[in-house]
This record gives C-alpha cells, sequence and structure tokens, in this order.
C-alpha cells in the first residue's frame, strides 16, 4: 500500500509542477524530471519491498516473477540516473568570450565542467570566482575553473645526458649524472640530485628543461661576482620530489666509481663522455705543461678523431669516463673547449676540451657543507 507520506509528497509536486495526477498531463513550462523522479522514487521503494516479501517465502514459483521484478527496478534506477548536462551555444559562446581571461579550453566531464586557463589569471581568488558564476549562468552544473598546467604535463623526463638550462641567463647545458646526497652525521640519504656545470647554476638558481619545466632548484656552489668563472666546483641540483619518478638514470648502465686517481696516471688515458650536445664521444687525456688554474693542473681532453670534437656547446656537466681494470672511474666534468690565447695558423690543430676534476670538486662539497654525493650509474 501507498502510505499518507508517499501520497502527500507526490500531491505536492503535482501542485508545484502543474501536473494533474488522472491524466498526467504536464504543462509545457515546467520540469518533468522532478515530477518523473518523484514517481520513479516511490514506484521503485514498493516494487523492492514486494521483492524482498516475495524473496523470503521458499515458494518456487515465484522464482520467474523475482526475475521480472529485478528487470523492472533496475530499468526505474537507469531512468534515474542523472542526466549528463549538455553544453549550449550560449555557454560555448562564454567560453569563447572569456579568451581575453586566459581561458584555453574546457572539458565537460558528467555533470562538471571544467574550463582551462593558461597563463598568469588570474588565479587571483575574486576573479576566478567571477569567471566560474559568468559560465555557470549558461550551465547547468558545476563550474572549475583549472590551470592547464595542472592537468596537461608534456612527456619531458629528466635524463642523464640530456639538456638541463637556466632560463634567468639563458643558458643550456648536460645533465651529468644523478645521485644522493648522504648526511655524513646521521649517515642518511637526504636527496636525488643532478650534478651539472658550475657555469650553469649556483646556489638558489631554478633548473628547467628545455621546454620550461621546473627540474629543482641549485644547492651548491655559492655565487660569484660577476664574470668570474669557477672551474673548481661542480654545481648540485635538488630535484624536485615531484619529479623523481620521471628521471632516466642510466645511458650505459655502469656503475661509476669516484676515486682518488693520480694525475700521472691519467696522461694518455682513453676516456668518453655522453653530452646533450654531440652525445657520445671519446678521447685522450693529455698533459699539458706549464698549464694551471686556480694553482691546479687542468683536466685537458684531445678528440680521438681530429674530424670531431670531444665536447661542444651545450654539452657543459658532462661526465668524462675511463676505464681501469675494467671499472667505470668518474675523473671528470667537461667545462669548456679550450681556446689557445693566440689563434693558431694551423687549421688542423685539434681543438682540446677542458674538463673539471670531479673527485676534487666532490671533495670540496664535502669539506664545505659536510655531506657527501653518493653517484649513480651512467
Amino acid at each position: 500500500m501507498v502510505s499518507n507520506e508517499d501520497i502527500s509528497r507526490a500531491y505536492e509536486f503535482c501542485k508545484r509542477y502543474n501536473v494533474c495526477p488522472r491524466s498526467n498531463v504536464i504543462s509545457q513550462a515546467e520540469n518533468k524530471k522532478v515530477f518523473y523522479d518523484t514517481f520513479y522514487d516511490i514506484l521503485e521503494r514498493q516494487m523492492t519491498g514486494f521483492l524482498h516479501d516475495l524473496q523470503a517465502r521458499t515458494n518456487t514459483e515465484g522464482v520467474t516473477i523475482e526475475e521480472e521484478l529485478i528487470g523492472l527496478i533496475e530499468e526505474l534506477r537507469a531512468k534515474k540516473k542523472t542526466k549528463k548536462p549538455e553544453l549550449t551555444a550560449q555557454c560555448l559562446a562564454r567560453i569563447k568570450k572569456a579568451k581575453k581571461y586566459g581561458v584555453v579550453g574546457y572539458r565537460l566531464m558528467d555533470n562538471k565542467l571544467f574550463v582551462f586557463v593558461d597563463g598568469p589569471l588570474i588565479m587571483e581568488t575574486h576573479k576566478k570566482t567571477q569567471l566560474e558564476r559568468y559560465i555557470e549562468d549558461s550551465f547547468d552544473g558545476s563550474v572549475q575553473i583549472t590551470p592547464l598546467n595542472t592537468v596537461l604535463k608534456p612527456h619531458c623526463a629528466i635524463k642523464c645526458g640530456g639538456y638541463i638550462t637556466n632560463n634567468t641567463i639563458n643558458k643550456s647545458g648536460t645533465i651529468g649524472i644523478f645521485g644522493k646526497i648522504r648526511n655524513l652525521v646521521t649517515n642518511d640519504m637526504v636527496r636525488t640530485v643532478a650534478l651539472s656545470s658550475p657555469n650553469l647554476f649556483s646556489d638558489g638558481d631554478i633548473a628547467s628543461l628545455p621546454n620550461g619545466e621546473h627540474v629543482g632548484a641549485c644547492c651548491w656552489p655559492v655565487k660569484l661576482e660577476p664574470h668570474r668563472e669557477n672551474l673548481v666546483d661542480v654545481s648540485i641540483v635538488e630535484i624536485d620530489s615531484t619529479k623523481i619518478d620521471t628521471i632516466e638514470r642510466a645511458i650505459f648502465n655502469e656503475h661509476i666509481l669516484v676515486e682518488e686517481i693520480p694525475h700521472e696516471d691519467l696522461y694518455h688515458q682513453l676516456v668518453f663522455k655522453y653530452g646533450a650536445k654531440t652525445q657520445t664521444t671519446y678521447g685522450w687525456i693529455k698533459k699539458i705543461s706549464n698549464f694551471e688554474l686556480f694553482e691546479r693542473d687542468v683536466l685537458v681532453i684531445m678528440p680521438k678523431s681530429p674530424a670531431t670534437l670531444f665536447s661542444d656547446e651545450g654539452d657543459s656537466g658532462a661526465i668524462v669516463v675511463t676505464i681501469i681494470n675494467g671499472k667505470h672511474h668518474g675523473i671528470g666534468m667537461v667545462f669548456g673547449s679550450h681556446l689557445e690565447p693566440e689563434k693558431s695558423s694551423n687549421k688542423s690543430t685539434k681543438i682540446p676540451t677542458v674538463a673539471i676534476f670531479l673527485k676534487n670538486a666532490l671533495d670540496r662539497f664535502t669539506r664545505m657543507r659536510e655531506m657527501s654525493i653518493c653517484v649513480e650509474e651512467i
């Protein structure tokens, strides 16, 4: 039986929406959805109650009726499901008109309309709210203003041997190798870092990929005065925690040792590197007498082939590797080309590369910060 409460509820809806209860005649101006939803709700509850009574009985003759009831109830529930709101011409026109506020697109998902903005809009609260209300007035659902860069991510990996950029000074170089900072007091690995060239980054600088995507911030070395070069350090960039999963760590899948090797043992040693510009190249370590910078010997590498360079612009930061007794040693980091103070008349002269001694640079960081760098594979 239909309860008095159900009757009252149905009557109120009939009265409110101009419905004739005898013939179900509905005026053209009313909202049919609310009326039908109400009566579907009443009918579903009555049929569900009858189904429960039927299931409580042991009579097998009711099985067929039970199956029919279940099917009818499912149809009722399907009819009650909220219909997705549609994008009206007026709504689309308002989205288009909102271009001047940075709106670049939209997506309708269920009953929610996401409106994408690109650029600084805006995310001033009052402007965002005004824009949402402006579009909601022409849309039967909710509207959410969403920055495009929070939902659309370029597939750019932070890659060992790939480019890394300092947009402030408009310079790009190479991610030499990844590693972790170890706290010497607690012995904990505290942060994932990338090593690159000190002519690219110093403390506080922001590191990015070529597409502008943020990678992390540099924590070492300290900034030098303008127009000074740093050939005694390496840049250490702390990778943003949200970017750790995008790291492509290895090129050759070789574990790298950074150990003390007497300089005289390195002379004429075959080396290679992987840089963002010239990728894999080979060379020889050259001993140059009477050549010092910052009171230190200079690591100079000559290309193996006279027709190629060992490194070029964009390769700064690449790790210089040599193989000794079957083990891969990271001995240096590419800084730049060594140009003769006076141009040579010999056009066949190979252009050497100047590199930073990696072990010396990492030891300097350890002394100054009481932390060490554990490098990974390359």
